[in-house]
């Protein structure tokens, strides 16, 4: 009875596949991958945004070399709906937030020639700082100055600092109000007494003294934190309050999503997921 019952669902399966025959190939058409040489665009934007860089993966693993650039920059770059120059900011950020010198090297080369500015890719670093720490981004800074002098560019790079000792705090303060809301001023009232100076910090580092800096607009600066502290993967509330934030920049719905697919191929689908579901958590709320 089994042997029969087992074959019986066999001749189902197939007589549906048969049935299916041309409304499975419809299905398959309507899929957001089909439409588009992925190979040729992939090789195209490859050369765009990385130049003539391998990969180093080429000769001893073709497949996942292959893999990686159709991904990347076949379905992803196309995908992400996000201009080139934002596409290699957030990849930067990513790759900085995970340690990964070997990939920041050449995405920093990369970034060069494709027309990014040293100094958009300096200030996607330092604006990591409060959410990465000072030792992953001093490690990263000595990669980045050793792509930069390879390709002639003089450091130290012009101060983009635009506070002072005795203004960080009311400049960061008054830029948290004004982005994030009044509810800002309600946090810090109910800081314990002992943990006040941390809301200070906040202020006056995060927010005043990166913040505020020259080069890159805020919504960029929002772009770039929501990418790493997705990466990190392990600040729910702080995730949200940023994508918030970005949208309070100006970024769309849109723009939110092609910040977590450029992610993606970096951090992994279950990261991607969750990222995606506490943005959808904003969305719904707006």
């Amino acid at each position: 009875m089994k042997k029969t019952t087992l074959w019986k669902r066999l001749a189902v399966g197939l007589t549906l596949v048969g049935m299916l025959g041309g409304s499975g190939m419809a299905l398959a058409a309507e899929s957001t991958l089909s439409g588009y040489d992925r190979a040729a665009a992939a090789r195209k934007t490859y050369e765009k945004m990385m130049g003539r860089q391998t990969t180093g993966l080429e000769k001893t693993d073709p497949e996942l070399d292959a893999m990686l650039k159709e991904y990347i920059y076949g379905d992803i770059a196309r995908q992400a709906k996000l201009p080139s120059r934002e596409q290699h900011l957030l990849t930067l950020a990513v790759l900085v937030t995970q340690q990964n010198q070997s990939l920041l090297d050449k995405n920093v080369q990369g970034a060069l020639q494709d027309g990014v500015s040293p100094l958009e890719i300096r200030e996607t670093v330092y604006q990591l700082a409060p959410y990465i720490g000072f030792g992953r981004v001093a490690d990263a800074m000595t990669t980045v100055n050793g792509v930069f002098r390879k390709n002639g560019v003089a450091l130290p790079l012009p101060a983009d600092g635009t506070t002072t000792d005795e203004d960080r705090f009311d400049k960061g303060l008054a830029f948290q109000v004004g982005t994030y809301g009044e509810r800002i001023n309600q946090m810090r009232a109910n800081t314990p007494e002992e943990q006040k100076h941390l809301q200070d910090d906040l202020s006056a580092f995060c927010l005043g003294d990166i913040y505020t800096r020259k080069t890159l607009d805020l919504k960029t600066r929002e772009m770039i934190t929501v990418a790493a502290i997705g990466t990190l993967g392990t600040g729910e509330p702080q995730f949200i309050s940023h994508v918030r934030g970005l949208l309070a920049a100006g970024a769309s719905k849109e723009e939110v999503i092609g910040v977590i697919t450029v992610m993606n191929p970096y951090i992994g689908f279950p990261r991607t997921l969750n990222c995606l579901k506490n943005a959808n958590t904003v969305f719904a709320a707006k």
